[in-house]
């Protein structure tokens, strides 16, 4: 659903191409999330001990799509990954800062199905 909604957005934001429903679309974007992963991007010690933990993450979605034309035999763009990334820091909750994490990941990955979506059209 995160990623819908961040499909529209980013194409209701780029303008090139008009969001409609089912029904009167010339094209559709058939889309995936593939994997959702997290990882270390810089570390710091901590106070006590020497042990070091992470100050900032990486979380990384890898998304498979592609476009096809009603009707058309072979897809307009066949399918493809992108990749959408977004740091975040382990604040009081690190659950709800995965969460966003991932959602602004997504978002990212949008923006660029839809960058790669207008430019091969």
């Amino acid at each position: 659903m995160q990623l819908q909604q961040a499909l529209a957005e980013q194409f209701m934001v780029d303008g090139s191409l008009k969001v409609v429903n089912l029904g009167n679309a010339q094209s559709i974007i058939y889309s995936r999330i593939v994997n959702i992963g997290y990882s270390m991007y810089s570390s710091r010690a901590a106070a006590s001990g020497g042990v070091y933990r992470a100050a900032e993450w990486q979380a990384r979605v890898a998304v498979e799509f592609s476009v096809i034309l009603p009707g058309e035999r072979e897809p307009l763009i066949p399918r493809q990954v992108v990749y959408g990334e977004a740091y975040f820091r382990q604040q009081a909750d690190l659950e709800v800062q995965r969460s966003r994490a991932v959602h602004m990941a997504l978002r990212n990955a949008a923006k660029k199905i839809v960058q790669n979506t207008t430019e091969l059209w």
